[in-house]
């Protein structure tokens, strides 16, 4: 099947997707349910800092952009393949709205992005606080939700470490959720918490 993609975002896929097999082992568990049109939001929970990574090789005919933290849009290298593939910067304080505001021209523009529930990597045995980033730009650009489960990762506090670590990675995704059924005609904060507990019940199934 022809990639959708321009030449250097499927040379760069085609290499991920490699590396990602060969060295963290990574094997999708069941279908991909992504749809192949439309906004699209991956929600995922986060393990270690190849998880986009495992996600964009999991996903064999869309590349997600991420939301990432803005000193990762600067360097040589890994900036140039943020930009690439549409990656939004956000600054850590969080007291930036841009992010947001692009987030949901990125969607209503018919692209997908991926987010990674807790907004941070937990500690192992940790269980962090699912976020409602995700559900609230769900919500306000008509986008489909689709639930994923990370597991077999190698927890390390060092980002750099953890893309040469011996990985069994595994990638399951679940059935897309619309929103629009959590919600009423005009969403508000009670709409948002009902998804946000409908994704996390969904990903948790995953495991």
């Amino acid at each position: 099947r022809a990639l959708p993609f321009t030449t250097s975002v499927a040379f760069w896929w085609m290499v991920t997707r490699l590396y990602c097999r060969l060295v963290f082992r990574l094997q999708r568990v069941g279908p991909c349910t992504v749809p192949a049109e439309g906004p699209v939001i991956v929600v995922a929970n986060h393990t270690c800092g190849v998880d986009p990574l495992l996600l964009v090789s999991s996903i064999p005919y869309r590349v997600p952009a991420f939301m990432v933290a803005e000193e990762f849009s600067n360097p040589p290298i890994v900036g140039r393949i943020v930009r690439m593939i549409d990656c939004i910067p956000v600054r850590r304080d969080g007291r930036d709205t841009a992010p947001t505001r692009a987030a949901l021209r990125h969607l209503k523009a018919g692209k997908i992005l991926g987010i990674f529930i807790e907004g941070r990597i937990p500690r192992p045995g940790e269980v962090a606080e699912a976020k409602d980033g995700a559900a609230m730009l769900a919500l306000h650009s008509g986008a489909v939700l689709v639930p994923a489960h990370i597991s077999g990762t190698i927890w390390d506090d060092s980002l750099l470490r953890a893309f040469f670590l011996p990985h069994n990675a595994r990638v399951r995704f679940g059935e897309p959720i619309d929103p629009r059924a959590y919600a009423g005609p005009h969403p508000d904060k009670e709409a948002v918490g009902r998804v946000t507990a409908a994704l996390v019940a969904r990903i948790r199934s995953l495991s």
